[in-house]
């Protein structure tokens, strides 16, 4: 089985101790969380025939920093998979710890079953009730999130989607914790048709409360 780049991210991310750029013990301009998005504009623009492999390689040692992490990175195998790398490094990093918030769930990666229908169901009904709690929701940004997810090749990449959201306003973070437990068990085919009912299901009780809010402006109107 060939190296996946996102899970040895995620792998690396245990290694890089975030809290003492936010303490002041480390300069916060050093961080991997801005080191590695800036190497990979730089690649980007540099194109590998500029910036070798080799030198970007040993660029994102220093941008990592940890020696502990350094076997992850020399065990990515090409340029485009370093940039990836890279750039979903800093998003694992964005969505952990900051202060008292304890950042996203830490990902434990178990053996997923597939679903049948009225369970897949059933947990997506789950998901929309959780939603629907939930207070300020931006519905675009979790039809955005459904769509990456929809488009996720491998269950890491549905993980770091998970994660690309987790900072965001409007996204509730209890549900992407909830979501990262559902990647655990569930198969990926599964966890997908999981995530997209239950946004059918959280329209489906948006128009319900919209509808009900109009009918009680109008009787109120009409008193």
């Amino acid at each position: 089985m060939g190296v996946n780049e996102i899970e040895l991210a995620y792998r690396t991310r245990d290694y890089i101790p975030t809290e003492v750029y936010r303490r002041g013990e480390r300069r916060k301009a050093y961080s991997p969380a801005r080191a590695a998005p800036a190497l990979v504009q730089a690649m980007r623009h540099l194109g590998e025939k500029q910036l070798s492999l080799k030198e970007a390689r040993a660029r994102a040692l220093t941008a990592v920093q940890e020696p502990k992490a350094a076997e992850f990175v020399r065990r990515i195998p090409d340029w485009e998979s370093l940039c990836r790398f890279l750039d979903v490094l800093a998003i694992f990093l964005k969505a952990g710890p900051k202060g008292k918030e304890k950042g996203m769930r830490t990902f434990q990666d178990r053996a997923q079953r597939r679903l049948p229908p009225k369970e897949v169901s059933e947990r997506a009904q789950k998901w929309a009730g959780q939603i629907g709690k939930e207070q300020n929701v931006n519905s675009n940004k979790l039809k955005r999130l459904s769509a990456r997810i929809a488009s996720a090749r491998n269950k890491w990449e549905a993980l770091a989607s998970l994660a690309r959201f987790y900072p965001l306003s409007g996204v509730p973070k209890p549900v992407i914790n909830g979501l990262v437990g559902e990647l655990e068990e569930t198969a990926l085919d599964s966890f997908k048709e999981v995530v997209a009912q239950a946004m059918i299901f959280f329209e489906a009780q948006c128009k319900g409360w919209r509808k009900e809010q109009r009918r009680t402006q109008l009787l109120q109107v009409n008193r």
